[in-house]
């Protein structure tokens, strides 16, 4: 099997690559995508890839932790559909960063959606709009390894 750093190098644009779960922690296996993410200052959290996420959507109370203000959001009039439920919340700007497993971090200012009120785990989830959207990213499903990069 090839070196992440000869993988690097096949993959042409991508200047850091991370396996990635299959499942969310604490789930049984599926077919998700969970990377490796890093919050403002907070330390590793693992978030579900949702390409059909208009945002990320963050768990509230970690947004707190972090002193993310919500009230220096926009609080958009509809609400977002979660797996059939509606939600209100606020949009902020937070650094999102993804950690490299070999290569370099990238980090990207995303648009988060943050609810009024929890919803069922996975608590994150990284969205298409306004954050991987800033990113080059590709997948390797044989082996389980996100690339990104500029």
């Amino acid at each position: 099997m090839a070196s992440f750093i000869e993988k690097l190098d096949e993959c042409g644009f991508a200047e850091g690559c991370m396996a990635y779960l299959d499942h969310y922690p604490g789930e049984e296996s599926s077919s998700k995508i969970v990377l490796s993410v890093q919050i403002k200052n907070s330390g590793p959290i693992m978030a579900v890839m949702d390409t059909c996420a208009p945002w990320c959507i963050f768990d509230p109370d970690l947004l707190s932790l972090l002193e993310i203000d919500e009230e220096d959001g926009y609080r958009p009039e509809k609400g977002l559909n979660i797996r059939g439920t509606i939600y209100y919340g606020a949009l902020v700007r937070v650094p999102v960063t993804f950690l490299a497993d070999e290569g370099i971090d990238i980090s990207v200012e995303a648009t988060v959606f943050i609810p009024e009120r929890e919803y069922d785990s996975p608590r994150y989830f990284i969205g298409l709009d306004g954050c991987l959207s800033r990113i080059r990213f590709a997948i390797d499903p044989s082996e389980n390894i996100f690339y990104f990069g500029q």
